[in-house]
């Protein structure tokens, strides 16, 4: 995880009025949970989720993930684009688009 590229970090990560979002494309069912990389031709954070897509179990993964990396409650986190696809945007409250990209690399 220590070698995602900050400037293609910093293409996922969108600083908005109300909180960060940040392009993701997740892949689940996978045998571990954790940033794989990041997709620089569609500007998203590839991410690899241990739970199946089914029941919204993948999507609560999602989040509990980006949770525990950023340190904030999972009340700050809101998928609020992509809920039933591969494709999601989250949205984060309470950071700057620089601490989150500092937060994902370490």
């Amino acid at each position: 995880m220590n070698d995602l590229d900050p400037e293609l970090l910093s293409k996922c990560i969108i600083e908005q009025d109300d909180g960060i979002l940040i392009n993701i494309e997740v892949k689940p069912g996978a045998s571990t949970t954790g940033i794989e990389g990041i997709d620089e031709w569609r500007d998203c954070i590839n991410v690899k989720l241990k739970a199946k897509a089914e029941k919204g179990k993948a999507n609560k993964e999602l989040i509990q993930l980006f949770s525990s990396m950023l340190a904030l409650p999972t009340s700050t986190i809101v998928i609020v684009g992509g809920k039933k696809s591969r494709r999601k945007n989250i949205k984060i409250f309470g950071l700057k688009a620089e601490e989150v990209a500092r937060r994902l690399k370490g």
